[in-house]
């Protein structure tokens, strides 16, 4: 090979060199970088996982069915009047009155005028009756002397006992009077509020004709029809809760009466209504059990997950990350299940959507939460 020939190959192969070092300092320099941010960069893992969750419940607020009921009032009267006559006066609607004072009001003139009538009766009787006593007295010391014929003092005996009488009479017709003058007077029988009028100033009424309607706005309770298959459920003084458009309150049974209708095979139970936000005639609903065995624990069915053998619930470990609890079911309630033994417990959280794609360690992320519900 010539000399000229060997030079030309030498610079070849030096400039082959220096073009495959350039390109492999540039990839490093360049795109090797970007390639590693992007690396560095990526997301490690599934992303999180988007559920709703719940809560477990207790089987006494699970295993219970909601009644309606209506909230009345403990005293609830149409009062009407005992005597008859013309109204003078009737309480406003709204009033609030005390037991014992006046709804209405009838003019009593007449019976003033009788009770002076019978007054003054009264008067001259118990006159009469003294002159006897003391015709008697004295016809009694001459008697002794036998200067009064014994017929003729049995005569002024006679004649004292019938004015005792007469008196006694004239005394009872003035309480009768005075009787029918305290019921001009209507009043009311326990303490509530006037919450309507059925007659008004200058109408004539008869005695046992409705006045004004009374209500004891103090003492509610809750009146319930309960099937009969619920009656071993239930008994005076057990805690339930009740709900209405108002909101929500824990009450007691108040009472549970004995005796079903025939005909609806219901039986009435009253609940206490202490809670001042049932207005008298509100519609509420009321929880009571259905079973006579109560569960510990509930959870609604659509949180299990099944997988092979296994059935297991996500419960909440913080607002990010879940773990699997393996659970053993019992009986079911509607939509919820009895979950067995100590794997939850009342108040834990658990996943109920979004569980079936979960893989353990993955993290999760809170979009929704849920109440459980009996159905």
């Amino acid at each position: 090979m010539s000399e000229h020939k060997k030079t030309i190959f030498t610079v070849s192969a030096i400039g082959g060199f220096a073009l495959l070092a350039g390109a492999l300092i540039w990839g490093f320099s360049g795109d090797g970088v970007a390639q590693s941010d992007e690396q560095a960069n990526a997301p490690q893992g599934p992303p999180p996982a988007l559920v709703t969750i719940t809560t477990a419940v207790s089987g006494e607020q699970a295993a219970s069915q909601w009644l309606p009921g209506t909230v009345i009032s403990s005293h609830d009267a149409r009062i009407a009047a005992e005597q008859s006559g013309r109204v003078i006066w009737v309480a406003e609607i709204g009033s609030m009155i005390e037991a014992g004072e006046a709804i209405a009001k009838l003019d009593d003139r007449e019976l003033q005028l009788q009770r002076e009538n019978h007054l003054s009766q009264i008067s001259s009787l118990e006159s009469q009756l003294a002159y006897q006593d003391s015709q008697v007295q004295r016809q009694e010391s001459l008697s002794s002397n036998n200067s009064v014929a014994a017929s003729q003092l049995e005569e002024t005996r006679s004649q004292a006992e019938v004015v005792r009488q007469q008196l006694a009479q004239a005394r009872i017709q003035l309480r009768q009077t005075e009787l029918q003058l305290d019921r001009t007077k209507v009043s009311a029988p326990f303490n509530g509020q006037l919450v309507s009028q059925m007659v008004q100033m200058g109408e004539h009424v008869s005695a046992g004709a409705d006045i004004a309607r009374l209500v004891d706005i103090d003492n509610r309770e809750v009146r319930v029809q309960v099937p009969l298959s619920m009656a071993g459920n239930v008994s005076t003084g057990m805690p339930v809760a009740m709900r209405g458009e108002a909101g929500e309150s824990n009450e007691a049974i108040k009472a549970v009466t004995q005796v079903a209708d025939e005909n609806s095979r219901m039986f009435e139970m009253r609940v206490n209504a202490e809670n001042a936000m049932w207005l008298i005639g509100t519609p509420v609903q009321v929880a009571l059990p259905e079973h006579s065995y109560v569960p510990e624990v509930t959870i609604p069915r659509d949180a299990l997950v099944l997988r092979g053998d296994r059935q297991f619930v996500y419960r909440l470990i913080d607002e990010s990350s879940v773990e699997q609890v393996d659970v053993e079911t019992g009986m079911g309630l509607g939509n919820l299940v009895e979950v067995l033994g100590d794997g939850l417990q009342v108040g834990d959280e658990i996943v109920l959507r979004g569980a079936e794609r979960l893989q353990p360690g993955q993290a999760v992320q809170i979009v929704g939460q849920a109440t459980a519900d009996a159905g």
